[in-house]
């Protein structure tokens, strides 16, 4: 079974994503800021985070790259941010995020099919242009 870290701070989020991911048989955690998230991440291993970008204690950019210093084998990333701001997708194409979603642009159904597409095999993220 896949293991799936969501980090996000809005619940209602969180709760849906989780339970529609499980409902795939996905196995789901959640951790609700950014310092959480990496302290997880460099507990247990995950096959993919689902990471907000605007998170407190830590934002989930800064969050990824600690995960992936301090990680062997750092798990894939989906980036989700209610803002799709130039600036924050390159510096997630940089770190070779595996896509980049906009809140309130994709559904359940939509975000499950795009973690199930990730966890196949390698992909590479790459923007359109601004």
């Amino acid at each position: 079974m896949k293991r799936v870290l969501i980090a996000e701070d809005n619940e209602l989020l969180a709760n849906l994503w989780s339970r529609a991911l499980a409902a795939e048989k996905f196995e789901v955690v959640h951790a609700r800021d950014g310092e959480e998230v990496v302290t997880m991440a460099q507990a247990s291993d995950y096959d993919l985070i689902l990471m907000d970008i605007m998170m407190p204690k830590l934002d989930g950019l800064e969050a990824c790259r600690r995960i992936q210093e301090k990680t062997s084998r750092p798990p894939k990333v989906i980036f989700v941010s209610c803002l799709a701001r130039s600036a924050d997708i390159a510096e997630a194409n940089s770190m070779r995020a595996a896509d980049f979603l906009v809140k309130g642009r994709f559904s359940l159904a939509y975000l499950v099919t795009r973690v199930a597409t990730v966890l196949e095999g390698p992909f590479n993220f790459t923007p359109a242009a601004a």
